[in-house]
């Protein structure tokens, strides 16, 4: 009643006068990989058909198309655009990863039990190479540009400022040495003066230096079996952050 109540109102002001230039506000396309719902309803003008969840979909439901040529031909467009500007590379990166849908999945679609809400999989943490885009070339704009969003509330700001990251410091390399060959750690610090009171340095679980090429014969299977029940742990905190534990 309430949205119905505020489309009354708007349909009784005065329409467009003057010069002011009409214009269509479009907005985030729904999805049609899963159950029909309002969504599909209230966005007529198209969906948003990419991925690989998708075109399952699509072909679990008899689907013909999931997307048009003469549309994501743009969207390849784009892509090119942006990697001619080297703005997309290419790296490894940890990923959940489902294997039934054989696609990545971000954490919010990882549901509490460590299973894809799609297909019900159970998810892996793996290493996939990707593409990602160079964000991190415009950090310092949006940064600074938040000081323009004056309708914006200061916590949803403070999120965004949080989420970019900037933090001013410096950068030392330390070297890992094995029988065969030397391995450079480069490590970030924001307060530097306290270099020389360094007693150990903590590595990722994904750090290449965890591996039997670097660590002690004596030690390796205790520590690759700990980061695995650490890379387990990892996942189950992911699941108590999406469902709000």
């Amino acid at each position: 009643s309430k949205w119905v109540n505020k489309w009354k109102n708007y349909k009784s002001l005065p329409k467009n006068q003057g010069n002011k230039e009409k214009f269509y506000v479009l907005a985030m396309f729904p999805y049609p990989s899963g159950m029909l719902h309002m969504g599909h309803v209230i966005h007529p003008m198209g969906w948003d058909a990419f991925g690989l969840p998708a075109e399952n979909a699509a072909m679990e439901r008899n689907e013909v198309t999931t997307c048009n040529p003469d549309y994501y031909k743009w969207t390849q467009y784009l892509f090119l655009q942006m990697y001619k500007a080297r703005l997309a590379y290419q790296k490894e990166a940890i990923v959940n990863w489902d294997p039934v849908d054989q696609t990545v999945l971000a954490n919010e679609q990882v549901d509490s039990d460590g299973r894809s809400w799609r297909s019900g999989a159970k998810v892996e943490r793996r290493k996939l190479k990707q593409w990602f885009f160079k964000i991190t070339d415009f950090a310092e704009p949006l940064l600074n540009d938040l000081d323009l969003l004056d309708k914006w509330p200061d916590h949803v700001k403070q999120m965004q400022r949080n989420w970019i990251g900037k933090s001013k410091g410096a950068e030392f390399d330390f070297i890992a040495e094995s029988k065969r060959s030397e391995f450079i750690v480069k490590v970030f610090t924001s307060r530097p003066d306290t270099i020389f009171g360094v007693q150990y340095l903590a590595i990722s679980i994904d750090h290449p230096l965890l591996s039997e090429e670097w660590l002690p014969q004596n030690t390796c299977s205790q520590v690759l079996q700990f980061v695995e029940k650490i890379r387990q742990q990892q996942l189950f905190d992911l699941n108590d952050v999406n469902t709000g534990q």
